[in-house]
């Protein structure tokens, strides 16, 4: 597998979505991730990771070290998720959405996950941890073969504009943090 630097160095995309085709309101694209979803998925790092537990129950981990690592795939590093990867282990089955909170679009990934440990991708995606500057031991790097890609957006769509949903979450975020003058606590 080669790794495309173009992919996990954040880049910031914003061409069309081709070969996705449109199925109702979703965009789904099959086999590889479109031109746009790379630099979305760089850009946000925070991925929600759905997995499978022994029991059947579905378990849901944010991971803030989720990156597009090449036409095909999307990884992310094993921190402190022993819960996640021991269900990765057990069923490889997973999904991975990629939200942005303001505009409310983003993208479901589906697909099947490796558990990596050592070998030379490990060790390719891991170098690539620490020259971003991960400080965290990581354990294990999650590699994600992703067979279904689905764009994600907001009913909100159907009403108002993209810059009026930014708006209105911005306000909202601001509210729930305001910003602090500085020098206080």
């Amino acid at each position: 597998m080669k790794h495309d630097q173009s992919f996990a160095r954040f880049p910031n995309s914003s061409s069309s979505l081709p070969g996705v085709i449109l199925l109702g309101k979703q965009h789904v694209s099959h086999g590889s991730l479109n031109t746009r979803s790379p630099g979305f998925v760089n850009q946000a790092r925070l991925g929600f990771i759905a997995t499978v537990c022994p029991d059947g129950t579905p378990n849901l981990s944010p991971k803030g070290t989720t990156i597009a690592w090449d036409e095909e795939h999307l990884a992310f590093a094993d921190i402190h998720s022993p819960g996640t990867t021991a269900n990765l282990l057990a069923n490889p089955s997973i999904e991975i959405n990629v939200v942005d909170v303001f505009t409310r679009k983003g993208y479901r990934f589906k697909g099947v996950a490796q558990v990596l440990g050592r070998g030379a991708v490990f060790e390719s995606i891991l170098s690539f941890y620490c020259s971003a500057g991960s400080q965290y031991a990581i354990r294990h790097i999650i590699l994600v073969q992703v067979n279904q890609l689905i764009a994600l957006f907001s009913p909100a769509y159907d009403r108002l504009s993209e810059e009026q949903i930014t708006d209105r979450w911005i306000d909202y975020w601001h509210s729930i943090h305001p910003k602090k003058e500085r020098g206080s606590p």
